[in-house]
This record gives structure tokens, C-alpha cells and sequence, in this order.
């Protein structure tokens, strides 16, 4: 019986997942953030990477097994980086997307977030061309302040439930942009991106944006700024060439070019503030900013990136 019982064990060791990992060293950190990884035992050389950023009062860790991204990396192979703010920063942990300082090319948490990228690039041997970054709320914004300062070296990414970049540049903004951000000419927003890129001239990331259609924090109306600003930038107008339908007759709408999709945009009708999960369907746990929407946000994402069929 104990020798059934150690096999068991030992089994069971054999296929659990890799642990995450804290990350003390990855380089010069303007910004003080802490950095996680999670490599599957799936992971091969030249594995694709994905930067996943938190939301307000959330911790890393948590938020990649809440939504679902810790059992999908390991089933798919896909390194996580798991950048993490400090309540020394911020006492809500809300990453500081709202201050230029941290979301210029070179300077505070977005250089932090790049550093970390360099040090898995090179220590497990990323994909370059594969390098996709999400995030929720506070996070999702970070996220579209990477996809603008660095989009040298993100391939696709997806803002979820956040604020388009360059609404706020300080934090008396911030709650403006959250509330009631104005509206701009899509041709500002999209300016707001090449000036973080200092003007850069190859392909831009291909965005996915996600909004619940209640959202009492973020006013959804950020979606519709967030495709005007990156439908912008790829040179596009604005007006979704296709609509396809996603489960719970659910909609994504799609703005294209030469066949590729570059910007679609997802609004959960009926949902509020949070990252979509469907934990009925093995995908997610629910907490106060993960919600079960019948949609898994991070399914839908990878098969959009092309790391599932």
C-alpha cells in the first residue's frame, strides 16, 4: 500500500505543473517592480512568451491561475513573464499607467517590463516573433503602453477592460479618463502611439480589445477609443469589416488588412469589471475582478495569437 501510495506521489510530481518563480536579477529596474516566471515543462526552445499584467489590489501570481493562463501555458508551452507592482509604488497596486514617467520608452515600469523581457528572451530562448502581452484594468493599459513604447517587440496583445494609452499622462487625469475620457480624433490617439514609438516605422502589434458592457469603473466607451486609436495607427478607418459570433451570442468585431485581422474588439454584453473566464468549461477561478462571463478570455487569445488551432 505505501509503495502504491509513493508512486502515486511520484506520478503526480511528475506531471504537476512548474511552480512560479521570483526573478531577482533580471537587470536595471527604474521602475521597482517585482518579476515572476512560470516556465511549463512543455516549454520548448524558441517557446513563445506571453507578458501578462495584473489589475488594481491583484498579485501575479494569483492572476495568472485565476485566469486560466497558468493550465493554458502549460498545456500550450508557453512562458509567462509576470511583472508585479509593489504597494511602495502604489498602495493599490494599480501599475502607473497614468504618469509619463513610467510609460516612456526607456524610463520607469515600462523599462522595468522591457529589462524583464530581455532576461527571458535570453535565458529561455523566446521566440522573438512571438512575444504577446494582456492585461486587465490597470494592467491592460500597461499593456497598450508596452504594445506603443516597444512595438518593436510585441507581436499581438490585448487590452481588457482598460483605458486607451496617452488618455492620461498624470494622475489627476487618470479618473477623468477612467469616467469620462473625451472624445478625441481617432488621429490624436493614434498619435499619442507613434510618439511613444519615436516615430517608429515597421509593423505595429495586432490589438484585441475586451470590455463588459457594464463596467462600472471603466467606462466601456474606452473599447470604442481603444480600436479608434490602433485601427489609427495600422492605417485603417475605424469601421469593422466583419463580425463574427464567439459563444452566449457574443460578437467580436473585426478591422482588417490584406486578410489579416489587426484590431477586433470584443464587448461582453451584461458583463462588468473584470478579466472573462468560464470556470464550468475548466478555464479560470473566479475572484472580485475575475468573472464568469460563459467566455474564456484566454482561450479565445491564444487561438487569436495562433498558439492553438
Amino acid at each position: 500500500m505505501k509503495k502504491l501510495s509513493l508512486i502515486a506521489f511520484l506520478t503526480l510530481f511528475a506531471f504537476a505543473p512548474n511552480a512560479f518563480e521570483r526573478v531577482e536579477n533580471f537587470g536595471e529596474n527604474p521602475g521597482g517592480l517585482v518579476m515572476y516566471k512560470f516556465v511549463p515543462k512543455t516549454a520548448q526552445n524558441n517557446a513563445p512568451m506571453l507578458v501578462l499584467m495584473h489589475g488594481c489590489m491583484q498579485e501575479a501570481k494569483s492572476f495568472a491561475v485565476e485566469t486560466g493562463w497558468q493550465k493554458l501555458a502549460d498545456d500550450l508551452g508557453v512562458l509567462l513573464l509576470l511583472p508585479e507592482q509593489t504597494k511602495s509604488n502604489n498602495g493599490m497596486r494599480c501599475f502607473t499607467w497614468f504618469e509619463k514617467g513610467d510609460v516612456t520608452r526607456g524610463n520607469g515600469e515600462i523599462a522595468s517590463i522591457a529589462n524583464m523581457m530581455s532576461y527571458m528572451e535570453t535565458t529561455h530562448k523566446v521566440d522573438k516573433s512571438r512575444v504577446f502581452v494582456a492585461g486587465l484594468s490597470a494592467g491592460a493599459t500597461m499593456a497598450s503602453a508596452l504594445m506603443a513604447s516597444y512595438p518593436d517587440r510585441i507581436n499581438s496583445g490585448a487590452i481588457v477592460s482598460g483605458v486607451y494609452f496617452g488618455c492620461a499622462f498624470q494622475l489627476y487625469q487618470s479618473f477623468t479618463c477612467m469616467i469620462a475620457p473625451s472624445n478625441l480624433p481617432s488621429e490624436t490617439r493614434g498619435e499619442f502611439v507613434r510618439e511613444a514609438s519615436n516615430d517608429y516605422t515597421g509593423s505595429f502589434p495586432h490589438v484585441t480589445i475586451m470590455h463588459g458592457s457594464i463596467d462600472p469603473f471603466v467606462n466601456p466607451v474606452n473599447a470604442d477609443y481603444s480600436v479608434d486609436q490602433w485601427t489609427n495607427v495600422h492605417g485603417l478607418d475605424g469601421r469593422a469589416d466583419n463580425t463574427r459570433p464567439v459563444i452566449n451570442n457574443q460578437t467580436i468585431e473585426e478591422h482588417s488588412k490584406d486578410g489579416k485581422v489587426l484590431v477586433s474588439k470584443l464587448v461582453i454584453i451584461g458583463a462588468g469589471h473584470g478579466w472573462p473566464i468560464n470556470s464550468s468549461a475548466d478555464c479560470g477561478k473566479p475572484s472580485p475582478v475575475v468573472i464568469n462571463t460563459g467566455i474564456c478570455a484566454a482561450k479565445i487569445l491564444a487561438k487569436t495569437w495562433g498558439l492553438t488551432d
